[in-house]
């Protein structure tokens, strides 16, 4: 089987529809070899260079978790692994896999999954920490699976908070990729705004982030100015929502 998989990943370098052919091809033998054959083999393809190659990999990797022919685990790993030297074109794929992945943990665990002891062991932060440019695609991917499952359990969202403190919060990610933490609150403001057909799901998002607002750093001025436009974000959402008078004043306390 490893000379299989072998012959089959000489082929990767193979232009247009014969690369995602061979892709294809060593998925299939993969899923029927040991780890330490298989897991070398996805992580290759996982690497190419063709983001539609990427594409389909990240795909066949989806669906060898589903089927129980490799750990949800492993796969972050392989993941987190492509796209530490992914580029724009196929970061894409990678972190919108990392984001279909964990949608695909919470509604198999039923919300309840480990994600370490702090924010950044979250699988989703630590995919979008592996690269610079995971960011924009990991936090789009990942606000459309809220938009659905929070309107079927507001509760859901607990899974994903860890996360969202990392792309707020964290001092280093906010070196690395300035533009999320404003990115992020201007999405969550938005799947916010959009679940005015679900109170309890709109609640949920609201209490997250004024939860958040205690641990903003005001110590320099251009924390002050980052912590007013979070205030601001906060306010739009509160705005937006159709609560009863006594919930906002609450919220807003």
């Amino acid at each position: 089987m490893a000379s299989n998989l072998q012959q089959l990943l000489s082929k990767l370098d193979a232009p247009g529809p014969a690369q995602l052919y061979a892709v294809t091809s060593v998925f299939n033998a993969a899923a029927s070899s040991p780890p330490s054959a298989a897991e070398p083999a996805i992580r290759q393809c996982l690497c190419l260079g063709s983001g539609a190659a990427v594409a389909v990999a990240v795909d066949q990797l989806l669906a060898l978790v589903r089927s129980a022919k490799i750990e949800a685990d492993a796969a972050h790993s392989l993941l987190r692994t492509a796209l530490a030297v992914a580029h724009a074109s196929t970061a894409g794929p990678l972190a919108t896999g990392a984001a279909d992945l964990f949608d695909w943990q919470v509604g198999k665990s039923g919300g309840v999954i480990a994600s370490g002891t702090s924010w950044r062991q979250h699988p989703l932060a630590e995919a979008m920490l592996s690269s610079p440019h995971a960011g924009p695609p990991l936090l789009s991917r990942v606000c459309s699976h809220l938009s659905a499952s929070l309107r079927k359990d507001p509760a859901s969202l607990s899974t994903y908070q860890p996360f969202f403190q990392c792309v707020s919060l964290d001092r280093e990610l906010g070196g690395q990729q300035p533009q999320m933490p404003s990115a992020a609150r201007a999405a969550l403001v938005r799947l916010g705004c959009a679940l005015n057909d679900a109170p309890a799901a709109q609640h949920a998002v609201l209490s997250m982030l004024v939860g958040a607002l205690p641990a903003l750093p005001v110590h320099k001025s251009q924390d002050q100015a980052a912590a007013a436009c979070y205030l601001g974000d906060v306010l739009d959402l509160l705005e937006a929502c159709e609560q009863e008078p006594g919930e906002v004043d609450r919220l807003a306390a």
